[in-house]
């Protein structure tokens, strides 16, 4: 099967619309509401010109009670007998739809077709609401005018056969039992992923998919337009100059008689349940086409994926030896800064050293980071590398946010909520311990009982309370941030890299997924090949300089009346 046609940017913006063209007007429409409650609007910020409701910021657009409509997912499958006869017959599909559709119209008859609901727009599941005794007399009719082939070329034939309960079948599927095709199973899915492909990604394509059922509209009278456009649509699809104006003009028109506030509850449904039934068995019918595929593996619709292909990232390593200049950097920092913390020349109170320690060891938490981020290139990349950045924003913060208070009494309360935190996974680790009774490791027993110890066992335990809060000041991290003047660090840093931490969506579809170019699989995500980073080779060097930066900070806090 080939590949899809698709640029790699047309396939994430249809991907990340899910495929929707239309906004179509939800129910409550009908009441005359148009726009939801719309809360505060925002007036400056990255999220201006949203409505705050609560802590979600809505767009605009979903204030308004429309609803997206999901055409290629939930319209596309019953729009198949349009779609492929589209392909094989370019423009001419809407002339041989109004001769089709003009013949049954004209001997059944407006009283019949309204009547018995009978319908022939070009939906397969509308072919399933035609009463059975009537389904021989259209069989015969189309056959008679020389149509019934039309309607059903061979393509179209070969696509059906390859499904189960394909509504319609009584007219697009059981007449030509007989027929022998040219086209086998790959083929006419390799066919129908074209035609997919082609309705999503041309106006014009699409355009002449929905018109049909529209045309129908038209002969039941059902339509209301002004005259030009009804000049239009009667010439459509031969417009010349006019076809694109023309061609969105059919789009939204049609989306808006088919799924607008008045649409049947009962037609929508039986259009999803064939669309659920299309796609699940596209499944099981197609393979996966990684993106990640070598271009020479070029698989068929049932073909193996083969393998992956490896990321070429050798160029980008860094250079013999740069990874020495930089753990050599590292350690140069730190024995600096070590012999200007612990240089007994300076004034360090003995007394109460907890902001000594503090600052110290969050200096030491992060050179650490630090060292094993540089040492290992593997590392150099937002996925793997953003808790290491996430590390850094965070230190800063809170040693900043500390000695912006004044005071040493926020360091016990930083060293104390650390401990209650401690006190809590002691006595977790015991319970798990009990639990699991004989079969509790002895590396889970040692680390408990090193825990026990560092906390000074259980009667120092006795004094230390456990606060449950998010964090030791009692603000969230952002508060702190701007309370610190690093409300920049927060947003450009912190919170970008805790998108990775925390497996934020957006994040792991970036850097842990990958697209399948399988048209019949609507390019859905599956889990990338490459075990290799999204590679920032300048990650090292610019941690190093953080780093300097971060310790000399330190050092100005820990001795702010000695120039040192």
């Amino acid at each position: 099967m080939d590949r899809s046609c698709l640029s790699e940017d047309e396939i994430l913006v249809y991907r990340a619309l899910q495929g929707i063209h239309e906004l179509t007007p939800s129910p409550d429409r009908r009441e005359g509401c148009i726009v939801a409650q719309r809360g505060t609007e925002q007036r400056n910020g990255p999220l201006k010109g949203h409505f705050k409701l609560g802590r979600v910021y809505k767009t605009p657009m979903n204030t308004l009670n429309v609803t997206p409509t999901d055409w290629a997912t939930d319209d596309f499958p019953d729009l198949i007998w349009s779609a492929v006869l589209a392909a094989a017959y370019e423009d001419r599909v809407i002339d041989n739809f109004k001769a089709i559709q003009g013949a049954v119209f004209g001997f059944l008859g407006a009283d019949v077709i309204e009547a018995e609901g009978i319908t022939v727009d070009g939906r397969l599941t509308a072919l399933e609401r035609v009463p059975a005794e009537r389904r021989a007399d259209i069989i015969g009719l189309l056959r008679a005018a020389g149509l019934l082939e039309v309607a059903v070329p061979d393509e179209l034939l070969a696509i059906l056969r390859q499904y189960r309960d394909v509504p319609g079948a009584w007219l697009l599927l059981e007449p030509f039992v007989d027929r022998v095709l040219t086209l086998d199973g790959d083929d006419a899915l390799t066919y129908l992923a074209r035609a997919f492909v082609k309705a999503i990604g041309d106006g014009h394509r699409k355009a002449l998919i929905v018109f049909p059922p529209m045309q129908w509209l038209c002969y039941r009278k059902k339509v209301s337009v002004t005259a030009e456009m009804a000049k239009a649509f009667d010439k459509f699809p031969h417009n010349g100059d006019e076809q694109g104006a023309t061609d969105a003009s059919v789009r939204s028109s049609a989306m808006l008689m088919d799924r607008g506030p008045f649409a049947d509850a009962a037609v929508t449904e039986a259009t999803q349940a064939w669309a659920r039934a299309f796609w699940h068995q596209n499944w099981h019918m197609t393979k996966c086409q990684p993106a990640e595929l070598k271009e020479d593996a070029e698989p068929a619709v049932g073909a193996e994926t083969g393998d992956a292909t490896e990321f070429e990232y050798e160029r980008l390593l860094p250079k013999e030896g740069e990874i020495e200049d930089l753990v050599g950097q590292v350690e140069t920092l730190f024995n600096r800064f070590m012999t200007a913390a612990l240089d007994n020349t300076r004034e360090v109170d003995l007394y109460d050293p907890t902001r000594h320690e503090a600052i110290c060891g969050l200096m030491s938490r992060a050179t650490r980071a630090t060292l094993v981020l540089v040492s290992n290139p593997d590392l150099w990349g937002g996925e793997h590398g953003a808790a290491t950045l996430r590390l850094f924003a965070e230190t800063e913060i809170n040693m900043v946010w500390m000695a912006k208070q004044g005071n040493d009494a926020v360091y016990h309360r930083y060293q104390e909520y650390g401990q209650g935190k401690a006190k809590l996974a002691h006595a977790n680790m015991n319970a798990m311990i009990e639990a699991m009774g004989a079969d509790a490791p002895d590396i889970l027993k040692q680390s408990t009982e090193k825990l026990g110890k560092q906390l000074g066992g259980e009667w120092a335990a006795e004094l230390i309370d456990v606060d449950l809060g998010s964090t030791f000041s009692g603000k969230n991290i952002r508060d702190m941030a701007t309370e610190a003047d690093l409300a920049d660090t927060y947003k450009y840093i912190y919170q970008q890299s805790s998108s990775v931490t925390h497996g934020e969506w957006w994040t792991i579809e970036d850097s842990a997924m990958q697209r399948c170019l399988n048209p019949l699989h609507k390019f859905h995500l599956i889990p990338s090949f490459n075990a290799q980073p999204d590679f920032a080779a300048d990650m090292g060097k610019m941690l190093v300089d953080k780093l300097e930066r971060l310790l000399g900070r330190a050092i100005g806090i820990l001795f702010p009346s000695d120039p040192g």
